[in-house]
């Protein structure tokens, strides 16, 4: 692969396409908070947690919480890290222990910030991931050449805004194609 150059995906999304075999990621919106040379991370915002809610995250962590805390989703983030919480938040971007990916979100997994969504004084906007889904160096890159992966830049209403169950037709439908119309078989000509 010498003289290709590098392009990041960090900020877009995955659409898994029907031929994914992996059970992880069948139908999934994977966003990707890294991808670099050396591999890439990010969460599956469409696949809600049916191991915990909010409250239970926040009493596993002796977490004094507001009532309207209990409402923060949660999501399965990937296979990856499964004993790990994560955020991905709006604004504001001012704890220890985030990074933002752009303007509007960021990604913590400290406690100063899962403490102040628990006592409601975080962000607006945020989602708690039990683990994360990652790829080594070269492997999402394969996985995309192997077509089993759309990729999709698009606002992070996704994560916060359309209704799990239908991020992925959403994701979708900001590229222009029909769901009803993929095929999870390829060929060549």
């Amino acid at each position: 692969m010498s003289g290709d150059v590098f392009h990041s995906l960090k900020g877009h999304f995955l659409l898994a396409m029907p031929s994914m075999k992996d059970p992880n990621f069948a139908r999934s919106v994977v966003y990707l908070c890294e991808h670099t040379v050396d591999g890439a991370m990010g969460f599956i915002v469409n696949r809600p947690s049916h191991l915990m809610a909010a409250r239970d995250v926040y009493q596993e962590f002796k977490l004094d919480h507001v009532d309207a805390a209990v409402n923060v989703p949660v999501y399965t983030g990937g296979p990856v890290q499964l004993d790990e919480i994560f955020l991905l938040h709006g604004p504001p971007f001012d704890h220890e222990g985030t990074f933002p990916m752009d303007e509007e979100v960021a990604l913590s997994n400290s406690m100063e910030t899962l403490s102040a969504v628990a006592r409601g004084e975080g962000p607006e906007k945020v989602a708690i991931f039990l683990g994360s889904s990652g790829w080594a160096a070269g492997q999402l890159e394969g996985e995309l050449a192997g077509n089993v992966w759309l990729t999709v830049e698009s606002g992070i209403d996704l994560i916060f805004e359309v209704p799990a169950e239908m991020r992925w037709e959403k994701a979708l439908d900001r590229l222009g194609i029909d769901p009803v119309l993929l095929s999870g078989d390829f060929g060549r000509a």
